[in-house]
């Protein structure tokens, strides 16, 4: 938003990858985003629609915990039913477009399906680990954008117990920080039983989750948020880091 100044802008410039490609060239689509969808049917290149609810690829049963996310991915006629360690519906959508790439440059449904189970998740982006103690720890400390909040909200919801969410915020929002960090609160506020808002943009998070189910408390930084998780915590409960990059600011 800082850069670009608009979403459209975001959207128009990422469509001239479209309007590049050459005339043997395969533009592939998410069908669980409305943006892309409306690109897809858009667009008069060669095409694919991948996604949780795809055509040529898709996935059925999508099943969420806190060590990872099971599903089946349908290629076509074939049907593999997968567990991976990455967390999110979201990341089910990833795997379907990786799939529908990798099957339209000549790989097997059965190698694509098998490098699914050998996938991790990258670090920082809706990370899991279990402590010594039991407690799911899930770093999304590099989640610096709404979408990814609202994709680690989204699968918090899925996760069984109580859940506990520290968040710094959305730094790079240019002149919608406010709105931006009020929507991080919002998007919270239902997912989890506590949230604890730190840094700079705590009182923004602190107003957005307002009128939520959850407990909201607000904390000077990381270290004074580990804390108030000490004296809290127990085994069987989840804790989310969110957003920490307003902390090196």
């Amino acid at each position: 938003m800082e850069t670009f100044g608009s979403l459209e802008n975001v959207k128009n410039t990422k469509y001239e990858l479209i309007e590049a490609l050459s005339g043997g060239g395969t533009a592939i689509f998410s069908s669980d985003n409305e943006d892309t969808k409306r690109l897809y049917e858009l667009t008069k290149k060669k095409k694919i629609l991948a996604g949780i609810n795809g055509k040529e690829v898709r996935a059925k049963g999508v099943k969420v915990t806190g060590q990872g996310t099971e599903f089946t991915l349908v290629i076509g006629r074939d049907k593999y039913y997968l567990k991976t360690k990455l967390l999110g519906r979201h990341n089910v959508t990833n795997i379907c477009l990786a799939a529908a790439a990798a099957k339209e440059l000549g790989v097997s449904p059965r190698r694509i399906a098998a490098a699914v189970e050998r996938l991790k998740p990258p670090e920082h982006r809706l990370q899991p680990f279990v402590t010594a103690n039991g407690v799911t720890v899930i770093d999304d400390g590099y989640n610096a954008n709404i979408d990814g909040v609202r994709n680690a909200a989204e699968t918090l919801k899925e996760i069984a117990g109580r859940k506990f969410a520290v968040v710094s915020g959305i730094a790079e929002g240019g002149s919608c920080s406010r709105e931006l960090n009020e929507e991080v609160g919002k998007l919270l506020k239902d997912a989890v039983n506590v949230l604890i808002a730190t840094g700079v943009y705590a009182d923004y998070i602190f107003a957005g989750a307002r009128g939520g189910d959850c407990k909201v408390l607000k904390a000077k930084d990381l270290a004074s948020a580990e804390n108030i998780l000490k004296t809290r915590v127990v085994s069987g409960d989840t804790v989310i880091f969110i957003n920490d990059l307003p902390d090196n600011y």
